[in-house]
């Protein structure tokens, strides 16, 4: 058995940690525009275009095309809590975004 196995498994999880407050942090920035009456709209129906564009081409997984339908099909105020919610349904959302032109991720 590898000595630096546990170690190694605590940075990948740490690692992933650090990945997912990026991700948190990024779809901040879009629950602050849904949360904009007049950027709203504009913002959802790209969400959608890109939703659809995942169907219509397979890109996704059913899950997360059925997951994202029903959430964009509800309030602005809905999705940004879900975009900035600390729960897996919201981080598993956050890997699989329909928001990603609008997110600026650090390198």
């Amino acid at each position: 058995m590898d000595d630096n196995q546990p170690h190694q498994r605590q940075l990948a999880r740490a690692q992933q940690r650090e990945r997912e407050e990026q991700r948190h942090l990024a779809h901040a920035g879009v629950a602050a525009l849904l949360r904009d009456a007049t950027r709203a709209p504009a913002v959802i129906a790209y969400a959608l275009e890109q939703v659809a564009k995942w169907e219509r081409g397979r890109l996704c997984s059913r899950d997360y095309i059925e997951q994202w339908h029903a959430l964009l099909a509800g309030s602005p105020e809905a999705i940004a809590d879900l975009l900035e919610a600390r729960s897996p349904l919201a981080e598993r959302l956050r890997q699989n975004t329909p928001f990603a032109s609008y997110l600026r991720l650090p390198m």
